[in-house]
């Protein structure tokens, strides 16, 4: 039986505009991520970083349907 996962890996971008970090969008996979901090780097006045963050898999998508 081979493993299946349980939780996926989502990237999350966070904005800090002076009130503490907000999330601004997510991505699925780090490429993605990665280029959508660099556009929001170069285009926005605040701060921001990449968070990875852990979702569990809802039921269904385990039993592969």
């Amino acid at each position: 039986m081979p493993y299946v996962r349980k939780t996926k890996d989502v990237f999350h971008i966070q904005g800090n505009y002076g009130w503490g970090f907000e999330t601004e969008c997510s991505e699925d996979n780090w490429k993605e991520a990665r280029q959508r901090l660099k556009e929001y780097r170069e285009n926005g006045p605040g701060v921001y970083r990449l968070v990875k963050r852990r979702e569990r898999l809802e039921v269904a998508q385990q039993a592969g349907v």
